[in-house]
């Protein structure tokens, strides 16, 4: 018995490893694409939110925490992959996967600086600067924070307030993640074409990425200050897909937000 109770922390402790890991090499490739990260972020972020996934269905809380049935379906509605129980075989073949594409992210990164001796230069130099240990604490604190407790947390509220169905609640946070990922894709090709040289694609230059986040999010939402105006062709033709796409993006919205409200009754019987 002493030996089993001892797995669990062993396991903890992998695990926390792993995560430390994937967001370390989350900050350095971001710090490597520091001057222009937008591309680099969109990119990363799928594979990012798999490896997250992955390590949830991992931790031991998501597989023996009773009442077993509902921590299982609680974790599948919140990460997508059903957990497993620590230590077995499929436990196993999913560390050693987020192992091995850790140890490839790495090397690859390596590789992309061109030697482990400049990328050593550039920590050392980062290291000395606010904004790198902003960054690292930030996706630290969002890696534990999403990683269980606020789920926890906001699960107990739901079932206090009576709000038990999540179907709803995943619903929406589908729909606003979907909102955000589009909206963020849109302003890092915006922020490409504004670099691009020859005829100005803007009436007002977009050099940085929050400056095309900001034209991005008032286009996504149709909202069209008129600050800022595409000129080029290629500009505008991204602009106008990204009109149509944020139009059909609200009807998503609404629509599964509709598909969850309970059914309303004339008040008329049928006999």
């Amino acid at each position: 018995m002493p030996a089993l109770r001892k797995k669990p922390a062993l396991v903890v402790v992998a695990l926390d490893a792993l995560q430390l890991w994937r967001v370390s090499l989350l900050a350095v490739t971001l710090a490597h694409e520091r001057t222009h990260p937008a591309l680099a972020l969109i990119a990363l972020a799928p594979i990012n939110h798999v490896l997250f996934n992955l390590m949830s269905s991992l931790h031991p809380d998501a597989g023996t925490s009773p009442p077993k049935d509902t921590q299982r379906r609680n974790w599948r509605q919140l990460t997508g992959i059903a957990p497993v129980e620590p230590l077995s075989k499929p436990w196993l073949v999913r560390f050693a996967l987020v192992t091995i594409a850790c140890a490839v992210a790495s090397y690859a990164v390596v590789a992309w600086y061109g030697s482990l001796e400049r990328l050593a230069q550039d920590l050392r130099f980062l290291a000395r600067t606010p904004e790198w240990w902003v960054l690292v604490v930030a996706l630290i604190a969002l890696t534990f924070l999403f990683y269980g407790p606020l789920w926890a947390a906001f699960r107990r509220f739901a079932e206090n307030a009576g709000l038990r169905d999540a179907g709803p609640w995943k619903a929406l946070a589908i729909g606003v993640m979907v909102w955000i990922w589009v909206d963020a894709l849109f302003a890092a090709l915006l922020q490409q074409v504004a670099l691009m040289h020859g005829q100005p694609p803007f009436t007002q230059d977009i050099t940085s990425y929050f400056d095309a986040l900001y034209f991005s999010t008032i286009t996504l939402g149709t909202v069209g200050y008129g600050d800022i105006a595409p000129v080029s062709a290629l500009a505008r033709t991204i602009v106008a897909v990204e009109v149509v796409v944020g139009i059909g993006l609200l009807g998503f919205i609404l629509g599964r937000a509709v598909a969850f409200a309970p059914p309303v009754h004339s008040g008329v019987e049928r006999r």
